[in-house]
């Protein structure tokens, strides 16, 4: 799973796989750190706004677990959607 989260977000067709094993490496507490740095750099570097909306839906389906993605995030330049889904995640985790 480590190897698949660290895929290079150019490779546009592997994104799914990505976001899917970031998902499930954090749900299992497997290199959880690793997990959300992917997601996150899935969603500041926004590949395609598809990979973009999974990735977010992986951090809302994470829950708490996922808290650790909100410094990432709030340091990163985010478009305007992801910075309103930040917002609603930061509400929903406290």
């Amino acid at each position: 799973m480590t190897d698949l989260c660290k895929t290079d977000v150019k490779e546009v067709s592997k994104l799914d796989i990505k976001v899917t094993a970031a998902l499930y490496s954090a749900m299992t507490d497997n290199n959880k750190d690793l997990a959300l740095k992917s997601l996150a750099e899935v969603i500041s570097c926004k590949p395609t706004p598809l990979a973009s909306m999974r990735a977010w839906s992986n951090v809302f389906l994470l829950g708490e677990k996922a808290a650790g993605i909100v410094p990432l995030l709030s340091s990163s330049k985010l478009d305007k959607v992801s910075k309103k889904n930040l917002e609603t995640f930061k509400e929903r985790i406290n």
